[in-house]
């Protein structure tokens, strides 16, 4: 976004907007939208500087790939935003144009030559127009449809290029050079490229077509060799003039019917300004206080009109233009933002606009402010989901104080008491508490069986300087079966009770805004465990090995946030962790009374995602769904137990885990007291 506005002024120009130099992941930009609003069309970059076409909807932005090199680049999408075109390059590192739908990109090919464009997609998405080189490396416009490209011709020249189609596909627009090698406009249909003339002059270019293929828009050279827009229908070419005088004008847009059409047009300073046509009678759209405006498209009833305009401060700003009045569409924080598409309704704007870190980001605008489109859910979704902290609250204790068997701290009737605490810092920024209570019994010999309630506390920090709090109550039981050879097999269950109050913080054009929800949670767990006897001696600590396996489930209600611009109504949420681990541990005395362990254990994850949050916007009509975020499936965990014998019938343990990257706690710690009874 550094170079906003160089690229406003290349789109005024008719050149393609295409910003480098903001990459690493910081940059994107929204070029289309379908006609509902509902899926957004763009360019991002990844954290490889490269830069990619992504399809954004239901909250979720898909890296639309490469036909095997390292760019990509959407240039339109389908009515019904099925199917987006554009360009890749591919591993020779030649430009391909492309069609893609239900995730597979399938390159068009060429006419012969290497290279190839798309630029424009009819509604229903099964026919594509561009450019392709030939044989004779000259670039020819081309239809594809059925899986076949048609060079379309020119009208005398070398050259030609496709611009833009009709709703049905039949009709294509674009330019096309002459045997003098003039640029003209032209219309095809049926086989048929018309040159639809000039205004006097030698040259023109169609770069927009209505619905239904009988009006076509573009510019044209004049007998006095300056460019004006222009309006062909009937086979006639009208001349749409200037402003108050001025030389120049370009047609960029028009609606779906033909009768309204918008782009810029010098006035009497020379200075650009947005245009609407209608009725015969070119209005000036106007600015923000600054010299300069440009409209770049128009709704389907053309009542609506998006692009972007200066203002006093010399910065460029997206606008929508409706009844007359020109609204500045504002920016993610930073200074500057530019509209280049609008749904057919006119209601959903899409475009780019810098953050408060002067990075380019995809927007999508509604009549209640103007949204990052990458941002709305990163907050509460993957990681950061109820579902995903309300496992990990589970696993403080299970794997906390209960890491270990109850008969491996003593046999016979006694109770406890524990507390817990796990913070984690890499993927999320969480602390997590809990205390409980609880006694042992051996009814049977070689039997003990242990019942305990407790209470949890978990604080999250969120993106955006929001926040999560999560508590509740649980239950846990464990039965413990001791073989004579001294190895335990152990069955442990808990479930718990959660409430989440959550303050979540999203960015908007007019800054941070909040929203808060509540929700219920509820998680069960059963883990299965073996500890064997004594496998070997070493320096006087004796070596045994353990395997676990444990299924956690969580399950969030429904819920809808209150407050905030953008607040969201939530689906409900459940999610199964599958996990085992495999241990070896180190137990020796150095006193009497005082006896350490240390432990390494591998942990291995065998679900896959993290949850998928579904979500509606109350008051839009964004309908969101990212997919979970995947889970680390290794992670190693290291462990430090002290017992200490205070007493013949009291024990205190202190636990301290350290974990790699992964699912669970980064730092986890326990104290727990023991006494016989």
């Amino acid at each position: 976004m550094k170079h906003l506005k160089a690229s406003f002024l290349l789109a005024a120009a008719g050149a393609s907007i295409h910003v480098h130099g903001a990459g690493g992941g910081n940059y994107s930009s929204a070029h289309a939208v379908s006609a509902d609003g509902a899926v957004v069309v763009g360019e991002a970059g990844n954290d490889s500087n490269e830069y990619r076409a992504f399809r954004w909807t239901r909250g979720v932005m898909t890296d639309l790939g490469t036909l095997g090199g390292y760019y990509s680049y959407p240039s339109a999408v389908s009515a019904d935003g099925a199917v987006v075109v554009g360009y890749a390059y591919n591993a020779s590192n030649q430009q391909r144009a492309f069609h893609w739908t239900r995730g597979v990109m399938t390159d068009l090919g060429t006419l012969g030559g290497s290279i190839s464009y798309a630029d424009a997609v009819s509604s229903n998405g099964a026919v594509v127009v561009g450019r392709a080189s030939n044989d004779s490396n000259e670039y020819r416009a081309f239809r594809w449809t059925g899986g076949v490209m048609t060079d379309l011709g020119t009208l005398g020249g070398n050259y030609s290029d496709a611009n833009a189609v009709s709703a049905d596909g039949a009709v294509v627009v674009g330019q096309s050079y002459k045997a003098d090698n003039e640029g003209r406009a032209f219309r095809w249909t049926g086989g048929v490229m018309t040159d639809l003339g000039t205004l006097g002059g030698n040259r023109s270019c169609a770069l927009a077509v209505s619905a239904n293929g009988a009006v076509v828009v573009g510019s044209a050279s004049n007998a006095s060799d300056e460019s004006h827009a222009f309006r062909w229908a009937g086979g006639v070419m009208t001349d749409l003039g200037t402003l108050l005088g001025g030389t120049y004008s370009e047609s960029k847009a028009v609606s779906a019917n033909g009768a309204v059409v918008v782009g810029f047009a010098k006035n009497a300073s020379d200075q650009d300004r947005a245009f609407r046509w209608a009725s015969g009678v070119m209005t000036d759209l106007g600015t923000f206080g600054g010299n300069e405006s440009s409209a770049l498209a128009v709704s389907a009833d053309g009542a609506v009109v998006v692009g972007a305009a200066y203002n006093a401060s010399n910065k460029v700003r997206a606008f929508r233009w409706k009844d007359g009045v020109m609204t500045d569409l504002g920016t993610l924080g930073g200074n500057e933002s530019y509209a280049l598409a609008v749904s057919a309704d006119g209601a959903v704007v899409v475009g780019a606009a810098c953050n408060a870190s002067n990075e380019s980001r995809a927007f999508i605008y509604t009549n209640r402010g103007m949204l990052d489109v990458q941002d709305w859910l990163s907050s509460v979704g993957g990681v950061h989901s109820t579902l995903s902290t309300g496992l990990e609250l589970s696993r403080t204790f299970m794997e906390g104080a209960h890491h270990r068997p109850l008969a491996e701290l003593g046999r016979g009737r006694s109770y406890w008491a524990t507390g817990d605490i796990a913070g984690s810092s890499r993927s999320r920024d969480l602390i997590t508490r809990s205390g409980e209570a609880g006694a042992t019994f051996e009814p049977w010999t070689n039997v003990l069986i242990g019942i305990g309630a407790g209470y949890g506390v978990q604080d999250q920090k969120l993106g955006n300087g929001g926040s999560a709090s999560t508590y509740g109550q649980y239950l846990v039981g464990e039965v413990d079966f001791i073989r004579p050879n001294g190895g335990i097999f152990s069955v442990l269950v808990s479930a718990g009770d959660w409430r989440a109050n959550m303050d979540r913080g999203y960015v908007t054009g007019g800054g941070v805004d909040y929203s808060h929800g509540v929700t219920d949670l509820q998680s069960t767990s059963v883990r299965l465990r073996y500890d064997t006897a004594v496998l070997a001696k070493a320096s006087g600590a004796e070596i045994k090995a353990y395997l676990s396996g444990s299924l956690s489930k969580a399950q969030s209600d429904a819920y809808s946030e209150t407050g905030g611009s953008y607040a969201g109504n939530f689906g409900e949420l459940e999610q199964t962790a599958k996990e085992g681990r495999l241990g070896v541990a180190a137990t020796r005395s150095f006193t009497e009374k005082l006896r350490g362990r240390l432990s390494v254990e591998w942990i291995r994850r065998f679900d896959s995602d993290q949850a998928v949050l579904t979500a509606t916007d109350i008051t839009s009509t964004l309908d969101l769904s990212p997919p979970g975020a995947p889970v680390v499936r290794d992670q190693a965990r290291f462990g430090f137990d002290l017992d200490y014998l205070m007493d013949a019938k009291t024990t205190a343990s202190f636990t301290i885990h350290a974990s790699g990257v992964g699912e669970s706690p980064d730092v986890s710690g326990a104290i727990s007291l023991r006494r016989a009874f």
